[in-house]
Formats: structure tokens, C-alpha cells, sequence
């Protein structure tokens, strides 16, 4: 699994955690940026390199958690953390391959944090959100479908 990630990197939570059940402020579509991860990239196995100027960790294993600040959350959400910071931990799924006659005994077992970048997002994404930063809508050609000036007055609220 390549997870590739910065401080900084605005993200979209695609799903809830079961460990995270509790948290009323963490739902699909919850916007925030990585602020960090724990255990430290110096903590963990890495190779360090640097391209252009940009210094890179490439890390052996991933890590337990990815410290996310939530946009519009100023009240501490976890003891220990600043104002709006959740730790994500991976979710773990496993997926047995049985409609595959040949690999019909196999199975796929996956680690991955439930957040994508979000350097941009579809209307259906952002719905119920409040978009600070100005919205762009790109001309397209809606032969069938909903109108893209209703599609917007429904995003930005």
C-alpha cells in the first residue's frame, strides 16, 4: 500500500470509524487538513530523501494515526489534542474472493486511512457544506440532469 500524503494536504473523511462511533462531528464528507501523524516520522522506519528541494519520508510501515483538523471545529475534540484535531486511525477490511472460480480460497486484506485529497470536490460531496473559499463551476454539458445554478445555491447554503 503507497500512502502518499503531506502536512498540510487538504483531505475529505469517506467514512466513520467504528472507533469513532461517538464522535457526533465525524461523518462522510467532513473536511479537514493533515496536521500531522503519530508516531512521528522520526519514530517509525523511513527512508529520507530529498527531490527539488522538497525534503520526502518514504515510511517502512504506515502510521497508527493521522492527526486531521477539522474545518469549522474550534472546541477540543480529543483530550490532548489541540482545537479540531481528530486522530484517524486505518480501517482494516478483508474481502473474500469467492464469485472468482480460481481464487475462490483467497481473500484481500486492506489497511488504509479513510480520507482522500480534496483539493477539489463535486457538488454531491459538498452538499450540506459551507464553502469559504469561493466555488468554481466548470461549464458542462447538462443535456439531462440537474441545473448547475440549483446545484450550487444547494452546496453553498
Amino acid at each position: 500500500m503507497k500512502l502518499i500524503f503531506f502536512v498540510g494536504m487538504p483531505v475529505m473523511l469517506t467514512r466513520k470509524h467504528p472507533l469513532l462511533l461517538e464522535a457526533d462531528v465525524i461523518a462522510n464528507g467532513v473536511l479537514g487538513n493533515i496536521v500531522g501523524m503519530y508516531p512521528t516520522p522520526e519514530e517509525l522506519s523511513m527512508i529520507r530523501f530529498e527531490v527539488d528541494g522538497v525534503v520526502v519520508h518514504k515510511l517502512q510501515c504506515p502510521p497508527k494515526l493521522l492527526l486531521i483538523k477539522l474545518h469549522s471545529y474550534h472546541n477540543t475534540l480529543v483530550n490532548g489534542f489541540p482545537e479540531g484535531v481528530i486522530g484517524l486511525p486505518p480501517l482494516h477490511a478483508s474481502l473474500r474472493l469467492l464469485k472468482i472460480p480460481n481464487l475462490s480460497q483467497a481473500s484481500v486484506t486492506v489497511d488504509q486511512f479513510a480520507a482522500v485529497p480534496a483539493f477539489a470536490c463535486t457538488t454531491e460531496k459538498l452538499q450540506g457544506q459551507t464553502c469559504h473559499d469561493g466555488v468554481v463551476v466548470s461549464p458542462l454539458d447538462r443535456r439531462r440532469g440537474t441545473p448547475a445554478q440549483n446545484t450550487v445555491r444547494r452546496v453553498i447554503l
